[in-house]
């Protein structure tokens, strides 16, 4: 169906709010390019999809892994890396091309939305909520022109949803297939899926089971589905907590995990039942801050740009706290609702995997905000069951006038966003932080100009990991040294400050090991890049060369007299006079 038809043949309000949706998205993602930055884990991302490009492994080697084991101590998700892969081998590289497919599948996920509104709700006015709150939601808009690879989670989850919902209106099993597929992705898009994903089908299929709108031959098909699937991502799981050694194919790899430190981020790893339990709790309610007030993650948290954008503005969370209060004190089955069965066994599996989410994930901060994100569309869910029903109160209602009071809001909310996103946001990515790689380009481009064939970045040890992932990304067409040399001679330079971060015992043998086996690192202070690029990390060095790329904060430490400098955010360049 083409555009026309589809206008003439819908609800031409729900139609303009999609359309307004997508344009805002192009909208910033063209901004993005002119006032944003370039995020450290995005940079991590890309280099990687690059690598795939040009060599078919990944960063450390693996050959077309199941899961990017980055920084040796954490990991990404392979769909957002993949995704930003195939769109370079289409149409080249560039900073526009690795962001690509975030817009489409950004632009994608509101027309499912909308699709989804249709299906759930049969009132208008909640239709109208869910769709006009996706279309300005500031995660769903800024993780359009923005790629970490946990968002498409939330896609994902758009999308299973909506199939799951049609092969309930439709009865067809084709479609049951398609909500497992979608579902499955889930799993390769963020770790915590493992989480959310078994939580939500599991509530939402005993509701229907219960209910007799799922046979056991439809659960059953959903469920060899679901594992068909996911078979990649359980193979990755296997190596991952030790069960089977790592191993390759002709397609794939499942890499050595063995020092993967992400275990405390889950309150079952706690220790005792009692510690647990008292984690779980205390997890649940420091959360509720991030979930009751949105808004403050922007204004609270001015370094790292991937936490700035939650689901809402303007009171969205106690919005939706009040969403979920009304419909749970209504037991569901009030007429303002006038929900199927298949949409309440669904808000019912959302406000599950809330609950759950909240309570098992640890450090519940707004450092970490950006986690709460691929919560977005079950959170829209009730803020905007919570936003009609508000608007309903008001006397004297009618259709024409919740249209202007869900307009109004929608404007509010998104004026909120813009002062957001053009003013804090450029402010941040500016801030003398190494979360943000265009200093380090900047210097770069003008260090190319000045003495092309002896780039120096001086810079202290906690620094160099940062800078090793910039200098992948921006110089990925350079011919670069062995990623995995070079980041374990950082951490040999950063273990050696007896500096803290969280790395198991494994790691600190193999830091131990390639340090004794690489004496020279332990005393050079320095990790060469290529044969033109070199990191050092000396307090003091007497400056002979045209050019040095230094840190701002450690500027002091040299004597630049003889230099003219420009200042760039976290790196300045030095150039002789």
């Amino acid at each position: 169906m083409n555009i026309n038809k589809w206008y003439k043949s819908k609800d031409k309000f729900l139609f303009w709010l999609v359309v307004i949706g997508i344009v805002l998205r192009i909208i910033f993602f063209i901004s993005n390019f002119i006032i944003g930055d370039v995020h450290i884990d995005e940079s991590m991302l890309f280099a990687n999809a690059l690598s795939i490009v040009n060599n078919g492994t990944d960063l450390l080697g693996n050959k077309f892994p199941v899961y990017f084991p980055t920084w040796f101590i954490g990991g990404q998700s392979p769909l957002g890396t993949y995704l930003s892969a195939f769109a370079v081998k289409l149409f080249g590289n560039s900073l526009f091309v690795l962001r690509l497919p975030a817009l489409i599948v950004g632009c994608i996920g509101l027309v499912c939305s909308a699709k989804l509104s249709g299906l759930l709700f049969l009132k208008k006015e909640f239709k109208y909520a869910f769709v006009g709150l996706s279309a300005v939601s500031p995660w769903m808009i800024f993780s359009s022109c923005y790629v970490l690879d946990c968002n498409y989670m939330g896609y994902n989850l758009i999308f299973g949803i909506l199939m799951l919902a049609k092969g309930q209106k439709q009865n067809k099993r084709l479609y049951y297939v398609l909500s497992m597929f979608f579902f499955s992705l889930c799993f390769y898009s963020y770790i915590a899926s493992v989480l959310i994903v078994p939580v939500f089908l599991a509530i939402t299929y005993l509701i229907l089971f219960v209910k007799k709108r799922m046979s056991i031959s439809d659960s059953v098909l959903s469920v060899v589905s679901l594992l068909f699937f996911s078979i990649p991502f359980i193979i990755f799981g296997l190596v991952l907590t030790g069960k089977i050694e790592p191993f390759s194919t002709q397609i794939m790899s499942f890499p050595d995990m063995k020092f993967y430190s992400r275990e405390n981020s889950l309150a079952l790893n706690s220790g005792t039942l009692f510690e647990v339990i008292k984690q779980l709790f205390k997890n649940f309610f420091e959360s509720l801050s991030i979930v009751a007030f949105p808004e403050s993650a922007i204004t609270l948290d001015n370094i790292s740009v991937n936490n700035l954008f939650l689901y809402g503005n303007v009171g969205a969370g106690l919005i939706s706290i009040f969403g979920i209060a009304e419909l749970f004190l209504s037991k569901l089955h009030k007429k303002d609702i006038k929900g199927s069965t298949i949409t309440k066994s669904i808000i019912i599996a959302s406000c599950g995997v809330i609950v759950v989410f909240c309570a098992m994930t640890n450090m519940p901060l707004f450092a970490y905000a950006y986690r709460y994100g691929v919560l977005t569309p079950l959170l829209l869910f009730f803020e905007a069951i919570g936003l009609a029903l508000l608007i309903n109160k008001i006397k004297a209602i009618d259709i024409k006038k919740f249209k202007l009071i869900l307009v109004g809001y929608l404007t509010v909310s998104l004026m909120f966003f813009g002062i957001e996103f053009y003013y804090i946001y450029p402010k941040n990515s500016e801030s003398n932080h190494l979360s943000y790689g265009n200093s380090l380009n900047n210097c770069l481009a003008e260090s190319d100009r000045t003495n092309q064939n002896n780039t120096i970045i001086l810079c202290n040890p906690q620094y160099d990991r940062g800078t090793l992932v910039y200098l992948y990304y921006y110089q990925s067409d350079k011919n670069l040294n062995d990623f995995g040399d070079c980041m374990l001679n950082a951490y040999v330079k950063f273990h050696q400050l007896g500096a803290g971060y969280s790395i198991n015992d494994a790691f600190k043998d193999e830091i131990i090991s390639y340090g004794n086996l690489h004496l020279e690192n332990k005393t050079n202070n320095k990790i060469s890049v290529s044969d033109t690029i070199t990191i050092l990390n000396f307090d003091e060095i007497e400056l002979t060369e045209k050019c040095y790329i230094v840190q701002h904060s450690a500027l002091g430490q040299y004597n630049y007299e003889n230099y003219e400098v420009k200042e760039n955010g976290f790196y300045d360049i030095l150039i002789k006079k």
